[in-house]
């Protein structure tokens, strides 16, 4: 009897130590659990504000490189309305300005509703760029000179948009800072890739200066070369002008 009694009282005290032993590792558990959703929450809420950042980063590229752009050419036209040696009719520059204007709101409409999709996709680069050109020309800010070389490839939507706005950029720069003459684009498609180089005949700068002052622009054409997996190349003088080559291999084309 006395046995049975010990045998019941160790029974008792090993399920007594057992709940206590259950509680605690529930109590753990719990706290893990809340220590995890904490952390989840917390690494969802950087990766939206990551994402915001993202996203408002790519807005100012957006409206800077493309509706930007748009406008100034817009403000060029206006300026030659005035000219005496400009013998383009004044209908021809009213219309002018207010296609670019009417480019610029419907630019802004598509990035409101959709940041990532250009509404130039499925264009090819060739299409894109001689539109740049046939703009800039009828500006009559300086001559622009466009040739490709070599059978197209088709490019991926992403490539596409980065280098349309990278040769934006260029001109952009070009016909507001370097007072040049002549800019000059050209297209090489191989086997290898796809070959962009850019020039002016302007006044062109100090690149180690500009490097460690860099603005916007050359800010932006070297994210959208990187985002691309692009490789860049500026060289430029105060005598001789700038130039800009830009490599998209093969793989990345895609």
């Amino acid at each position: 009897m006395g046995t049975a009694m010990i045998i019941l009282v160790a029974i008792a005290i090993a399920l007594f130590f057992v709940m206590i032993i259950y509680r605690k590792r529930k109590i753990e558990h719990t706290k893990e659990v809340m220590a995890m959703k904490e952390k989840y929450h917390k690494e969802m809420l950087e990766t939206q504000v990551e994402i915001q950042k993202d996203t408002m980063q790519q807005i100012g590229r957006e409206i800077h490189d493309n509706v930007g752009q748009k406008l100034t050419l817009a403000v060029l036209y206006a300026q030659h309305l005035n000219l005496k040696e400009n013998n383009a009719p004044v209908s021809e520059k009213i219309s002018g300005i207010t296609g670019l204007i009417n480019e610029s709101l419907n630019d802004l409409r598509d990035l409101s509703q959709y940041l990532t999709q250009n509404a130039e996709g499925g264009t090819s680069l060739d299409v894109l760029l001689q539109k740049e050109v046939t703009k800039l020309n009828k500006a009559e800010a300086c001559a622009v000179h466009f040739e490709t070389t070599g059978k197209p490839i088709e490019l991926s939507l992403k490539v596409n948009n980065m280098a349309l706005r990278i040769t934006q950029e260029f001109l952009h720069n070009s016909i507001k800072h370097s007072a040049c003459k002549n800019i000059y684009l050209r297209i090489l498609y191989d086997s290898n890739g796809v070959k962009l180089n850019f020039e002016d005949d302007g006044k062109g700068f100090a690149v180690d200066e500009i490097n460690n002052h860099a603005g916007i622009g050359l800010n932006n054409i070297k994210k959208r070369a990187a985002l691309i997996g692009a490789e860049l190349s500026i060289k430029s003088d105060p005598l001789t002008g700038t130039k800009l080559d830009l490599f998209i291999p093969v793989q990345n084309i895609i």
